[in-house]
């Protein structure tokens, strides 16, 4: 994976130097121009990601190396932790998690949850009943990257108290 490309050290310096320096030919050149603003991105990436982690926006857990138990990461960890997406790994220090699996904070489900359930209230007073596959695409035009479907779910069965399957024959 493209953000587990490991610190060169030496390569990255050598590379730096010598495109402040102007040396090389263009094509060389272009190439190091490009490996290093791959290189940039990278570790703006993966700082903006431990920073989301050390904030508390998503909840993690692993299972701790020393003992073996499933356990949730402290979000002080993140600060410093050392990523290794492709193998689903997290170090800091001396702890060390393996199989690292990430979700949305219950805080930040319950926000948008609540967003939604009020979008879904106005979109009944303005428009009247509607689909709930309507609902759903509309939701996901409005809310972006936000909405999965378990939230859409649950803001759902809040505003229509509908139950799930066919209904019920009389």
């Amino acid at each position: 994976m493209a953000l587990d490309t490991k610190n060169t050290g030496f390569l990255d310096f050598y590379r730096c130097e010598a495109l402040n320096a102007n040396i090389g030919d263009p094509a060389r050149r272009s190439a190091w121009l490009e490996q290093e603003k791959a290189r940039r991105l990278i570790l703006r990436l993966v700082a903006e990601f431990r920073a989301l982690g050390s904030e508390g926006r998503f909840v993690a857990e692993g299972l701790l190396e020393s003992t073996g138990i499933r356990q949730a990461i402290p979000a002080e960890l993140w600060d410093e932790a050392s990523l290794e997406f492709a193998t689903s790994r997290a170090t800091s220090d001396v702890f060390a998690y393996r199989h690292v699996t990430i979700q949305r904070a219950a805080a930040m489900v319950d926000a948008i949850t609540s967003q939604l359930i009020a979008w879904l209230e106005r979109q009944r007073d303005h428009r009247g009943e509607q689909m709930k596959k309507e609902l759903l695409e509309l939701a996901r035009a409005e809310f972006e990257g936000d909405l999965t479907a378990a939230i859409f779910n649950k803001g759902y069965k809040a505003v229509y108290a509908r139950r799930r399957g066919r209904p019920i024959k009389k």
